[in-house]
């Protein structure tokens, strides 16, 4: 409640009449699924090969564990001290320098891989007959292409920009849904490719996959990858508000990081025991084991430039969520939230009486300044109303001490 209620107070603060109405369990997974994977795993036949079968199964599900248990710490955290943004976070544990760094970070990794899927996707899409300029080459190469990528470019802001004004992450649900199906179908591409041409795996007097690292190079290889494969703690409050039932959240990231780590084990460990049989090995794209201009590689191309298109808006939406933070906590000042923000909250039996308990609800930014927020995070009720009774006086310093 107090998340919804939080989420409300932002959206009347711009003018908004109503808010969306939140998602349910299974459009939550969907999003926290396609969030996770994407086009790094092309290169997750490749990592296997590097930490062996068995490790890379085991390994992968441990990461997946690891996810899981910062999410945890983050929504206990996120409880204990009142937050509803990373920056607000960031404020009570670290003060307004924490906040402003918090923001930086997130936003500029964010925009980050914004820029990552883009490039992939023209570079996917530059590769294939429906390149807006096919290369002379007819390699997939821009080599032969004076003008590069920038169409492609350009038209993967056409497509994305429509599906990233969406006003809520529940409505992404069904972009989420394309793409996992799209990773499906060019995974089953590749499959298809190397049971066909490599015998379904079976050819002898090639040394098979090992189970475990050869040496910590390998080890490292694998790690790098692997790790990159998962990545759910950096947005997990916008996903969490996106639900209606926000204390749901954890059962719906068990759920989808379940079903993460079997499509990474099925893919794989599937392609790297089928590719061993590629005399040039092992490419660390696997796009790179398919035949330049085959049906297979284009198969595979269109697919996963779909997968960038529906990845963008899981990224972008969150973006625009911190910056509307930003002028938000820039053209409000402290102390004088506008009258929209929240209704007058009646005192009850069940609410301790303080000054502030029939006065309009401050965002917890707000309330982080007026030193209603204790400095080491954590609701303390007694002191916690003493804090906002001071709030009149001017008392009170900034939440992180």
């Amino acid at each position: 409640m107090r998340q919804s209620a939080g989420s409300s107070e932002k959206i009347a603060l711009l003018g908004s009449s109503s808010a969306p109405s939140g998602g349910d369990a299974f459009q939550a997974t969907l999003n926290i699924a396609k969030i996770c994977i994407g086009t790094g795993a092309l290169a997750l036949p490749f990592a296997v090969s590097e930490g062996g079968l068995l490790f890379s199964a085991v390994g992968l599900g441990l990461i997946a564990l690891w996810n899981q248990y910062a999410s945890w710490r983050l929504d206990a955290l996120r409880t204990w001290t009142g937050a509803n943004t990373y920056a607000e976070l960031a404020e009570v544990v670290f003060g307004p320098t924490g906040r402003v760094l918090v923001d930086f970070c997130n936003i500029a990794t964010l925009l980050g891989v914004c820029v990552v899927y883009t490039i992939t996707f023209a570079t996917l899409l530059h590769g294939t007959p429906l390149a807006l300029r096919p290369s002379e080459s007819g390699t997939g190469s821009s080599s032969g292409d004076s003008g590069g990528t920038w169409r492609e470019t350009v038209l993967c802001g056409f497509l994305v920009l429509p599906i990233a004004l969406s006003p809520h992450l529940k409505f992404l649900a069904k972009t989420s849904a394309v793409g996992l199906a799209a990773i499906v179908a060019g995974f089953s591409a590749i499959v298809a490719f190397g049971v066909t041409e490599f015998n379904g795996g079976d050819c002898p007097g090639v040394p098979p996959v090992e189970m475990l690292p050869r040496s910590p190079e390998n080890f490292s290889r694998w790690f790098g990858v692997a790790a990159f494969c998962y990545g759910v703690p950096q947005i997990q409050f916008s996903l969490q508000d996106s639900l209606a039932d926000p204390s749901s959240f954890t059962r719906c990231l068990a759920y989808a990081l379940a079903i993460v780590w079997a499509v990474y084990v099925a893919c794989g460990v599937g392609v790297a025991y089928l590719y061993r049989c590629d005399p040039a090995g092992l490419q660390e794209n696997v796009l790179g084991n398919l035949p330049d201009g085959s049906w297979f590689a284009t198969g595979v191309r269109l697919c996963y430039a779909v997968v960038c298109v529906t990845s963008l808006p899981l990224c972008l939406v969150p973006v625009s969520h911190m910056v509307r933070e930003l002028l938000v906590s820039s053209l409000v000042p402290p102390g004088h939230p506008p009258g929209p923000r929240a209704a007058a909250t009646p005192p009850s039996a069940s609410t301790p009486t303080s000054a502030a308990s029939s006065a309009p609800k401050a965002s917890t930014a707000d309330q982080a300044e007026a030193g209603a927020l204790p400095p080491g995070g954590g609701h303390h009720p007694g002191r916690d109303n003493d804090r906002r009774g001071s709030r009149g006086g001017g008392g009170g310093g900034g939440g992180g001490g």
